[in-house]
């Protein structure tokens, strides 16, 4: 018979349920489905008089009830023992109320055992839509566009690994009145062949070229006007150059893509949802529900405490926020998501208030719409990257900064391996530290962008998790057959690790329920000391006890495959040899 894995954590959630429903019906009877649906913790401990696992779930049910955490506390422990669970060694009460949990060592080693690790299958009726990147067109990626393509990833394999259908969404901003402008530099300014050696730096010459020449000439304000009405109404020559523009930039993302090893779903223009902005318009005017306002096209969301939302300038040109609109009632139509998140930086907090004003207004969809915020990438001073020359530093040139960093430090400490190697070792550890630099803080917070410091062996960092798989691989290539052992041999270093094994499916959890990766790097940091700690003292393959060394490279197995599930998800390669 197969049995279902079941972390500890979510074991003892349910024994905390079950315990509160037959407590209210012994003692609280009126108080039965509001104790059913209580929320409350269970936690992991890290040090070991406070139990593997503790709750606050009688303070929970103290709310309710009216009687004192203590008291309750001590009846929801005592029914608990009633029930003899395998599972817990013993239940203490500490703190005025909290529950702290012992767990048996053939309960951790069996759960163990049950532990996978792997994805699940993915259930087409789980359709999740994730946009992220968004660069815009003939123009760099920046560092905005890079911390959200690298969370964009990220939430993609982890929910692709929780068993959803997901659909990876590259919104690029391709169209709009910028546009114009750059007609008009190109036609004048602009080389062919020029631009096609360097298609991203050379459009963004021209862009700040026009920019720089309307001060001299404000007239070419009315002639970008004009190029972008030309190219919105279909004519062939604009139409033509829009086309090998666009063509072009995307040539260029894609080859920071393959670099990043992401791809999309689909990669889909503003441009596209063009044909279904009049109808779209006309619709809204024709119900009242836009509204004109100084000859723009609005509509109002003071009801929901927010600014109006502009979706049609006075010239009646469309907006970001218009496009975005109908590009929601797209995708529903299309793909029948059950919840789509937005990876785009905190600055577009109001934009994303006003569209989900909008859906609601609109009766376009009732699924979870999320916006998944990010702050902002700083230099190693604290300020954000500034334009030098002219030019943005984009995301290439921070992505080769880091390489070149890791290049020097493997050329360094590898001078014995060939160049082929060095150098794929070099790319995967800068990408990799790149990625797991941008992950590993809280999501809304500002982060430093440093080369030196994103290698660094010490501290929360790629290298340290990788160097600590590497560790593991090593020891592991030396044996033949790896078997359950007998877990009756092991000592409290070797169930500490266990513990902490354990813990990955509860780290997953808590970054799907807050969209953030940081949960996860902090686990496997902590998962890689409490391997080092154990690596420096304990002996493993030179074990003279073989149901002692079986154990423990089946434990060690484990937390290896962790290890490398944890870092594939953060979208790293882990390396055997480093």
């Amino acid at each position: 018979m197969k049995h279902t894995y079941v972390s500890p954590k979510s074991y003892l959630y349910t024994i905390m349920h079950d315990a509160m429903h037959t407590l209210c019906i012994a003692r609280f009877p009126q108080y039965i489905t509001d104790s059913d649906s209580l929320s409350f913790e269970v936690e992991a401990k890290q040090i070991a008089s406070f139990g593997d696992y503790s709750s606050n779930a009688a303070f929970a049910l103290a709310r309710i009830v009216k009687e004192h955490p203590s008291e309750l506390a001590q009846l929801l422990a005592q029914t608990i023992r009633e029930k003899n669970d395998p599972a817990l060694e013993r239940v203490e009460i500490a703190g005025g109320g909290f529950l702290n949990f012992f767990l048996t060592p053939s309960f951790l080693y069996t759960t163990l055992s049950r532990m996978q690790i792997v994805a699940q299958r993915p259930i087409k009726s789980k359709r999740v839509i994730i946009e992220f990147s968004s660069p815009n067109v003939a123009k760099p990626m920046h560092v905005g566009h890079l911390r959200a393509t690298i969370l964009g990833d990220f939430l993609s394999r982890l929910y692709t690994h929780q068993g959803y259908t997901v659909i990876a969404w590259n919104h690029l901003g391709d169209w709009g009145t910028q546009f114009g402008k750059l007609l008009v530099a190109y036609k004048r300014w602009g080389h062919k062949d020029i631009v096609e050696k360097n298609p991203i730096a050379e459009l963004l010459t021209l862009y700040i070229l026009f920019h720089d020449k309307v001060k001299e000439d404000p007239s070419l304000e009315d002639a970008a006007r004009e190029e972008f009405k030309k190219l919105e109404m279909g004519d062939v020559q604009n139409r033509a150059l829009w086309k090998w523009i666009v063509t072009v930039s995307l040539d260029e993302f894609k080859k920071t893509y393959a670099l990043l090893n992401i791809s999309f779903t689909h990669i889909v223009g503003e441009s596209f949802y063009e044909p279904l902005l009049a109808p779209f318009l006309e619709k809204l005017q024709a119900e009242g529900i836009a509204q004109q306002s100084e000859g723009a096209w609005i509509i109002p969301l003071q009801q929901e405490g927010l600014p109006p939302a502009l979706i049609a300038k006075s010239d009646g040109a469309t907006l970001y926020m218009t496009r975005d609109i109908v590009s929601l009632s797209y995708r529903i139509k299309k793909e029948h998501p059950i919840k789509i998140l937005y990876v785009v930086g905190n600055e577009q907090q109001l934009h994303f208030k006003q569209l989900f004003a909008l859906n609601t207004l609109l009766h376009i969809t009732d699924i979870p719409l999320e916006h998944v915020g990010f702050g902002a990438v700083l230099d190693t001073t604290g300020k954000k990257f500034a334009t030098r020359e002219g030019r943005i530093v984009s995301a290439q040139d921070l992505i080769d900064q880091v390489i070149a960093a890791a290049r020097a430090v493997v050329s360094e400490k590898q001078q014995h391996i060939a160049a082929q190697k060095k150098e794929r070792i070099a790319t995967t550890v800068g990408i990799g530290s790149l990625k797991y630099n941008l992950l590993k803080d809280n999501r809304t917070s500002d982060i430093i962008f440093d080369p030196q410091r994103m290698l660094s062996l010490g501290g929360n960092s790629f290298s340290y998790v990788q160097y600590t798989y590497a560790r593991l691989a090593r020891i592991l290539k030396k044996t033949t057959r790896i078997v359950r052992g007998r877990p009756n041999s092991l000592d409290e270093r070797d169930w500490d690790m266990i513990k902490i094994i354990l813990q990955f499916d509860d780290a997953l959890t808590v970054c799907m329920d807050t969209s953030s990766a940081h949960q996860l790097t902090d686990y496997l940091f902590l998962l890689a000391n409490k391997i080092n700690a154990f690596y420096e003292v304990t002996p493993v393959l030179s074990d003279d006890n073989a149901g002692r060394k079986a154990a423990r490279l089946y434990v060690l197995r484990k937390a290896a495959h962790v290890l490398a599930t944890g870092l594939e998800l953060l979208g790293t390669t882990p390396l055997d040899q480093i």
